[in-house]
This record gives C-alpha cells, structure tokens and sequence, in this order.
C-alpha cells in the first residue's frame, strides 16, 4: 500500500478595499476580505525499517499548481481555507477535517477528539474505558523522551497537538490521516479501512532535527474484553474470540509484542530483558519472566490484559521519515471453509495416511490447515499453509498424518482451518488407527552361567497388537557381574515386526544384592585385609577407600544400567587382628532412595 500525508501551510493576508457610494444622499461603507492562501502538500511513498524516503525542498518547489478548497465551519478555527496540491488530489487526496469518518459494513475509521485513531464495529469499541485506554510515545536514542511514555493520555505523542494538526482523507483508499509538529519530529498517523474491515494503522515519523535519530515507537492498549486470548500463527499477534478481536503488529516494522496484567507493563518490563531491545511473545515464550512455551490458537486467561508493541528504532537523518504498522480486527470474522474426502484411516508405525480436500475463505487471503489431536490439550499441527488466496477461490489441498503422532489403537482427530486472524473453521473428523505391536519390557535378572528367558510373557507386559509373537531375544553375556541390554523382536500376524531393549541384570548369588522395590542392584565381594594394609590405610586416613577398592564394590539401576553413588557407610576394624566390618551404601541419584550391604 502507498503512504500518502498532506503537510499544509497556511498563509493569511487581508486585503481591505474601501470605496464609497452615494445613494439617494446616503453614503454605505463596507469592507470586504478576500483570503488568499497557499497550502503546499507532500507526499511520501511508504518507508520502512531499511528504506527511508527523503522528501527535499526541490521536490516541494514542484507542487505549482493548487486547488482552493474552503472548509467546513466546524473545522478548527485556524484552518479557515485549504489548499491542496492536483498532484495529491490526483492521487485520491482531499483536505480533511478532524470530523472525518470512513464506514463500511460496520467497521468505522474516525478520529477520537481529533486527535487518537478510532476503530469500532457497529459502534462497539475494543479498548477499555470507552475507547480511551491507549497510548503511544517516540523512543529516540533508545530512550523515551523526558517527561513521556506510552501511558494512556498525554504521555506520548497519541493525543498530542490537535489544535495544530493537519487532516487529509483518501476515500479511494478509505485511507485517513492526521499530521502535526511534535518535539523535534513531525507525525503523520495514517488509517486504513481495509476490504476485509480490519484497519491498517501507521506512525509516520520524520527527524526534523539537523543530525541523525535513532527513533523507535511503543504504543500500550488496555483491553476491553477479559476472555481467554489466542496467540495467532506464527505468534504474530493475538485474537479474542469472544469479541471478534484480533491485533497483528507488522513484524517488520513493529517486531516486538506482550501481554500482561494492567498496569504492569510499563516502560519496557513486558520484555526480555525489560530493556527497548528486549524481545515478547514474538519469540514463542511467554515473556516477560517466563520460559514457558506459547501455543498456537490456544486459549490462556490473562485477566485485565494490557498489550504492547514496539520498535526498538532505526536510524533515520535529517528530514527523513521512517514508519511503524499494525493491525487491527474487530468483528466480521469469518473462518475458512474446509472439506474433507476421507473418513478414517489406518497406518503402522513410521508410515502416514494421506488425506485431501479442500479450504477457502470469503474474508482473508492468509490462513493454515491444521491436523487437532484427540489429547487432553487438542494440541494443533500445522499441515499446510495457503499465502494470498484471492477471495473465495477454492483451494485444493493433499497432506500427510504421520504415525509419529499417534499412540497404538483408535483416534478421533479433527482437520481445521484457521486464518491470520485466529478465527477457525468447523472441525471435520476422522477416525485414526495406529496399529501395531507395544508392550513393556521387563527387568531381568541372568545368574551367572545362565541364559535369558525366552518366554514372551516373561519378557514384556501390557503387550498390544495383532497376534504378537516373540521374533527373537539376543543372548547375553552371562559370565560376568553387570548390566546389559538384550535385543528383543516381536512380529504380528500380518508380520510387522517392533524391535525393543530388554534391561538385564547378570548377577552372583554370594555378592550381589536387590531392591526390587528401589530398583538398586548392589554387588560387593567379600575379602581379607593384611594388618599391614590396614594399618597403612589407618595411618593415611584412606580406609574407606581401600575398603571399596578390596571389595571390588560396584552398583547400578536395574532398569537402565544407569550408576548409582557409592559410599562406606559405616565400618569396625580391628587391625590387631587384621580383620574389618564394613557396610557399603549405594545411593540412587534421581531420588536419593539407599541399598545397603555388609562387606567382611
């Protein structure tokens, strides 16, 4: 879309002509203003973070030829006459007055005591306290500006100079715009109505200061709806179902969004770190003070919730501009339309059912196919996304359901779509059967000398599938105390095959001890001290040590061979005599539970 603004000047000179005549030996007197005024107009094409447009005065010397438009009597008093360059008027521009509105099917553009943007549906505003509970202010240089901030009223920019701004309409673009000197800088704030009633809002600021600025913006709303929001696609913004509500900040141009309780959102403590760099919800985690992940199109309650936007800034130089956009929707939320030919399907593990149908949507261009699962949190999978759909035009579509997503057996599950505005479509279902052989392996426990079972029912509980069967289990090597894993394979009666580790435990009767109920296996050899080592180790404060080295103590968890802690508990030596009793402890890392066994 094309930026358009108006810049006028007004210029004011009375001429006074006085003549005199004489009418049956009465002489009227009367003097009479003529207004004569120029009214120079700029236009700017649109600028972004990393192009900005520069607008010189050779350009301006250009705009000649004027158009004389007198204005309404309930324009600002000081705005009395008006001139517009042909060029703007060509372009779809006229004079405006901060009494201008835009509406169309419900949706309503306008300017809130001439000075904030407005936008309502069917007269329903979106902003807390009759739509007055929204701000926003320059950061430059990294800093607002002394004495200012986004809080709502006056403390930036948003509600900043009426009395001297200028207003211009384009009802060929259902555009709206008001410009005026604020600071250092001039502001052109820029309303769209688009063709799908949400409105594109822009801040254009122009470095009017003779070096360059790094200037930013940070705008702060508080809601007027207290349902459970919805983070949108790609975490691009947020949608209130309940009030037909959503807000995109351009990610380019206004990179940085978070929500939170009112009023604790100032400055920048809405981000990470709560810095003008720091990053929101943009970033997938529930900023600020949380690394918890956000979900897509999932409700979560946030109460009295304040939303944020910034742009950190870009360097813009003297008598450049630079812009900053957003969107907003309220009401005429349509969601896509969306067919499905399939009704069930089955698959085994690492294989997919494919599916196909069809998706449209007669308000929005932009929307996304998701696979919604039977889990308690319906969690969402993205299947495909559609990119600029013309209006209404029937999108045939072919995606994959990967087994990878399902558990054994039976699934109802739902394909959905849902736009750039969180607004979703009826759920079509279908039936998913993951089939295929499960179960649990079991701890085993090989004395040396032995071979591991090969009794299914001895190896695995909670086995599933058609028919299952006990392929093949590899021998383990049973000629010395420790922890192994044995490979098992399991077929079904349409001979798919699942491969699965079985824990085994090759054990001594005389060393080796359990905690079945801590899952511990402790293995600690008996052995004979010389008085001499004893003594030694005695004198070198290393008894313990040498206690575990003798007795070759070692320990480990029975389910997965992990190591566990060991330490001599407690111990009685008699080194007269060369003779020790000690008792060795092994200690679980994960959950601290202890096996003991005595040492001799």
């Amino acid at each position: 879309m094309k930026e358009e603004y108006i810049m006028l000047k007004k210029q004011k000179k009375l001429i006074a002509l006085i003549f005199s005549i004489s009418l049956i030996g009465v002489t009227v007197y009367g003097n009479v203003e003529f207004l004569k005024g120029q009214i120079f107009a700029e236009t700017s094409e649109e600028s972004s973070i990393s192009e900005i447009r520069k607008t010189s005065s050779a350009e301006r010397n250009k705009l000649e030829k004027t158009l004389v438009t007198e204005l309404e009597k309930s324009q600002i008093p000081s705005q009395q006459v008006e001139r517009i360059t042909k060029e703007a008027t060509e372009d779809g521009w006229v004079v405006g007055k901060y009494t201008d509105f835009i509406e169309e099917g419900g949706n309503k553009i306008s300017w809130k005591y001439g000075e904030a943007w407005s936008y309502t549906y069917n007269n329903n505003t979106w902003i807390y306290g009759d739509g007055n509970a929204i701000g926003a202010a320059l950061i430059v240089n990294d800093n607002f500006l002394p004495g200012t901030n986004e809080l709502v009223w006056g403390g930036g920019f948003f509600w900043a100079n009426q009395a001297e701004s200028v207003y211009a309409k384009n009802p060929t673009t259902n555009t709206l715009s008001r410009s005026f000197a604020y600071k250092n800088f001039q502001i052109t704030i820029f309303q769209q109505l688009l063709d799908d009633g949400a409105v594109e809002v822009s801040y254009q600021v122009t470095n009017k200061t003779s070096v360059a600025q790094k200037i930013g913006v940070s705008q702060k709303v508080n809601i007027l709806d207290r349902t459970p929001i919805r983070v949108l696609n790609d975490f691009k913004g947020l949608n209130i179902a309940q009030s037909s509500l959503a807000l995109v900040p351009d990610p380019e141009t206004m990179p940085n969004w978070s929500v939170g309780n009112n009023g604790k959102l100032n400055n920048f403590v809405g981000y990470d770190p709560k810095t003008v760099n720091g990053v929101g919800w943009e970033s997938g985690k529930r900023q600020p003070d949380s690394s918890a992940d956000l979900k897509e199109n999932k409700p979560m309650s946030i109460g009295n919730a304040d939303v944020v936007m910034k742009n950190p800034g870009v360097m813009v130089q003297p008598d450049e501009s630079t812009i900053f956009k957003q969107i907003v929707k309220l009401g005429r939320m349509v969601p896509p339309t969306v067919t499905l030919d399939q009704k069930s399907g089955e698959m085994y593990k690492n294989e997919r059912v494919k599916i196909t149908g069809t998706i449209f949507d007669s308000n929005n261009h932009n929307y996304r196919l998701y696979l919604e699962m039977d889990d308690p949190d319906k969690t969402l999978i993205p299947l495909k996304d559609f990119k600029n759909v013309p209006y209404q035009e029937v999108q045939p579509y072919e995606a994959s359901i990967e087994a990878e997503h399902f558990t054994i057996g039976e699934h109802m599950v739902s394909i959905i779509g849902i736009d750039e505005y969180g607004t979703s479509s009826v759920a079509q279902k279908i039936s998913i059967t993951k089939k295929g052989i499960n179960g649990t392996p079991l701890i085993q426990k090989v004395a040396i000398g032995e071979s591991i079972q090969t009794d299914i029912t001895k190896l695995f509980e909670n086995i599933i599938g058609n028919e299952p069967k006990l392929k093949s289990v590899s021998p383990v090597d049973s000629t010395t105390v420790g922890f192994q894993w044995a490979d098992a394979v399991l077929i079904d009666a349409d001979l798919k095959e699942e491969s699965f580790k079985i824990p085994v435990t090759v054990y001594d009767t005389k060393t080796t001890t359990f905690n079945d109920l801590d899952n511990i296996v402790l293995d600690v050899k008996d052995t004979a001290l010389t008085m001499s080592e004893l003594t030694t180790a005695i004198q070198e404060n290393r008894l313990n040590e040498l206690i575990l080295q003798k007795s070759e103590a070692e320990a480990w968890q029975t389910e997965n061979g992990e190591a566990v802690t060991i330490e001599v508990m407690s111990q009685n030596v008699k080194s007269q005599f060369g003779q020790y009793e000690a008792t060795i402890k092994a200690i679980r890392k994960d959950t601290n539970k202890v096996h003991t066994k005595k040492s001799v």
